[in-house]
């Protein structure tokens, strides 16, 4: 830590400002929140000005908080109220936080001490954790909408607020989906995490028309305990919601009973129609004008874009059952060499030459073959339906790299073998082309053995990818890409719906995803969309 002694005057000046703004911004709401923690008013004001100190310290030496000031600070004096029991300083406590700090001792067998406890219920607390992850400046919003129009009570006036305005529905929107996540990555039991989605979706619907779900949540407290708090969230429950972030309040909780009830939202958050379940039968597209995306200020790519870039292909996606319509694909982002220089869509055929001259894939027509035909190689006649598709000498290959382990993508040993994650050599056989259909989805064939990646016809959480003969009558071999908001990733969606299985809707991805990342030899499989995990992400190069 820098001396004072040692700075030129200028900076000194400039700390101290910095400093006194600090604690004249946050002064009255830490005071506040130590006067529930602390016996006595003097004990209450020691404890703040001991919580600004340290925090003033951490910022000198570069080690201040990464997250909004003000939940910083709360959580500081709350870890610092129990460094106090644990320094025999336990009786300047108030007795109820001295009461419930020793529960939370004797709940947590693998901790010695009261703030090794507040630690690890902190880091036990899908809330927290949630709220953590998201970026400062939403935690800062978020916490002005939990605080206000409280800011002027008095700590001991109740909180009964439940009725004030929520804040825009984005905030909750971005909360709701990251406690989603981090309950997906930290879930007690397969099952749990299953059913995440399926459990999203339930209450984002504010019903309870799924007697699974329900059967599940009967037996499971924690599954049944995440619920109550997403709730909360979409409802914005503000006593809950603070009560779930301070871990303590010193206010009564809320009674089970209401925490648990699933009523719908107010209107103000009702910004989409309701998702369809998970076990709905198929659904219409929506229409191509409709706009329904998460983050609509994220949006880089416009539907129905009538010019490819060089050696790019825009895909257009799929409205799956675990969430709104995500933006547009643009896949290998980072071209590989010997891409050819004119625009060129990723299919068998180049588009510049004229049906008469080169036929290429016909057009859909009565008497044409389906959409869902594999384009022609150029230069014969359309081919029959269930024909094995040729690439031109102008469709690209790529490597396909799962983005979180770093792995390629690698054949087995044979056809009719799993497909495997393995460390990249920069060899054929780890090269991919991607043949479009004319429905938008696509065959990923191997260059090197000329077989078609293939989901098979069998059912459950877990299927097997296998490679096949490529043939464009098998549905088995039909991939969506969809594009992830990190710049050059894509999901790949297997287009039929899976029998047997807790979410029908399937995608591409290693068998070791939890924790993850996937390990060298993994195989890779089809299974339901796990809250967006990482895991799930390819990209090509």
């Amino acid at each position: 830590m820098s001396d004072p002694a040692d700075l030129p005057p200028d900076a000194e000046r400039t700390r101290r400002e910095a400093a006194r703004t600090l604690i004249a911004r946050h002064h009255e709401a830490l005071l506040a929140y130590t006067r529930r923690l602390c016996r006595d008013e003097r004990d209450a004001q020691r404890l703040a000005d001991e919580v600004f100190a340290d925090t003033l310290d951490a910022a000198r030496s570069g080690t201040g908080p990464t997250h909004a000031w003000r939940p910083h600070l709360l959580a500081a004096a709350r870890r610092a109220a129990a460094g106090w029991a644990d320094t025999g300083q336990g009786a300047r406590l108030a007795p109820d936080f001295a009461a419930w700090l020793q529960r939370l001792v004797r709940t947590n067998p693998e901790v010695s001490s009261a703030r090794a406890a507040i630690v690890s219920a902190e880091r036990d607390s899908v809330a927290f954790q949630a709220f953590r992850q998201l970026p400062e400046p939403l935690q800062a919003d978020l916490w002005r909408q939990l605080e206000a129009p409280a800011a002027e009570d008095s700590p001991d006036r109740p909180t009964a607020d439940t009725q004030a305005d929520p804040p825009p529905h984005r905030l909750v929107q971005d909360l709701f989906d990251t406690y989603l996540q981090v309950y997906a990555a930290t879930a007690p039991r397969r099952e749990c995490r299953q059913l995440v989605a399926r459990l999203g979706d339930a209450v984002r619907r504010g019903d309870t028309g799924d007697p699974a779900l329900e059967a599940h949540l009967a037996r499971c407290p924690e599954c049944a305990h995440a619920r109550s708090e997403l709730v909360a969230v979409r409802t914005w429950q503000r006593p809950v919601l603070r009560d779930a972030l301070l871990l303590w309040t010193g206010d009564p909780g809320p009674e089970p009973s209401e925490a648990a009830l699933m009523p719908l939202p107010p209107t103000a958050l009702r910004a989409e129609p309701p998702v369809p379940g998970p076990s709905a039968g198929p659904r219409e597209r929506p229409p191509a004008t409709e706009r329904r995306p998460r983050r609509p200020s994220r949006r880089a790519i416009g539907l129905g874009a009538a010019a490819l870039l060089v050696g790019l292909v825009l895909v257009t996606v799929p409205q799956a059952s675990w969430g709104p319509r995500q933006p547009e694909l643009r896949l290998g982002a980072a071209q590989p060499l010997g891409v050819p220089a004119d625009p060129l869509p990723l299919s068998p055929s180049p588009p510049s030459r004229t049906p008469e001259a080169d036929p290429g894939p016909a057009s859909p027509t009565a008497t044409g073959p389906s959409p869902s035909a594999s384009p022609t190689r150029p230069g014969a006649a359309a081919t029959a339906a269930g024909a094995t598709p040729s690439p031109s000498r102008l469709t690209p290959d790529f490597r396909l790299v799962n983005q979180r382990s770093g792995l390629c993508v690698s054949p087995g040993d044979r056809t009719g073998a799993g497909v495997r994650l393995a460390t990249c050599t920069g060899g054929d056989a780890q090269r991919w082309q991607f043949l479009r259909g004319g429905d938008g989805a696509y065959q990923i064939r191997n260059a090197a053995g000329g077989s078609c990646l293939d989901g098979t016809t069998e059912g459950g959480n877990l299927v097997t990818v296998i490679l096949r003969e490529c043939r464009t009558d098998r549905p088995e071999q039909r991939w969506k890409v969809v594009v992830d908001q990190k710049a050059g990733a894509f999901r790949l969606f297997f287009v039929p719906k899976v029998p047997s299985s807790d979410y029908p809707d399937h995608l591409l991805g290693p068998t070791d995803i939890w924790p993850g990342p996937a390990k060298d030899g993994t195989s890779l499989v089809h299974q339901p969309n796990y809250y967006l995990k990482d895991d799930f992400l390819f990209t090509t190069n």
